[in-house]
């Protein structure tokens, strides 16, 4: 079983965004340079999340992303139901391929409900662990030496400085 890197990077965006001080609103852009994705990927993460109320979004030039909750009040099971919605959960090649001609297609085969009960189980064990549980203080650091470092690259909504 593979999370995919959309989960992954949901899971990064809400650890950024735990570590920020003073409760800013982070730029979009801030946060793709921070998990080293394209904006356009961050975008639909991001507005996933907020559908799902783990973020608040503003427009507008001083506008951003932040967290809507406490990370003690979030489960990781949230974040990667998220996560994997775009795609669901692909375990067998029949979940890959809705044409599979494998010998057990047809309703003969025991693989996709095995590979749900997992799936359940899986499940079950992140929503047992708050992403509180999976912050720390070295994430909190390495988020805000990024932050600082983006801060002195750019005038904090991505467009680079010019050199004085």
């Amino acid at each position: 079983m593979q999370l995919t890197t959309r989960t992954d990077n949901a899971i990064k965006i809400m650890l950024y965004l735990a570590a920020q001080v003073e409760d800013r609103w982070v730029p979009a852009p801030e946060i793709a340079s921070a998990i080293a994705a394209s904006a356009f990927v961050v975008q639909k993460i991001v507005l996933d999340l907020s559908l799902a109320d783990l973020l608040r979004t503003s427009r507008g030039r001083y506008g951003g992303i932040k967290l809507a909750r406490n990370l003690a009040d979030v489960q990781l099971s949230e974040v990667v139901s998220v996560g994997e919605s775009e795609t669901g959960w692909k375990f067998t090649e029949c979940d890959r391929h809705p044409n599979c001609d494998c010998y057990l297609s047809g309703g003969k085969c025991t693989l996709r409900a095995m590979y749900r009960g997992v799936q359940e189980q899986i499940m079950g064990i992140f929503a047992k662990i708050t992403l509180a549980q999976v912050r720390t203080e070295e994430t909190d650091q390495a988020a805000r030496e990024h932050a600082v470092r983006w801060r002195e690259r750019t005038n904090d909504h991505g467009k680079v400085n010019a050199r004085v």
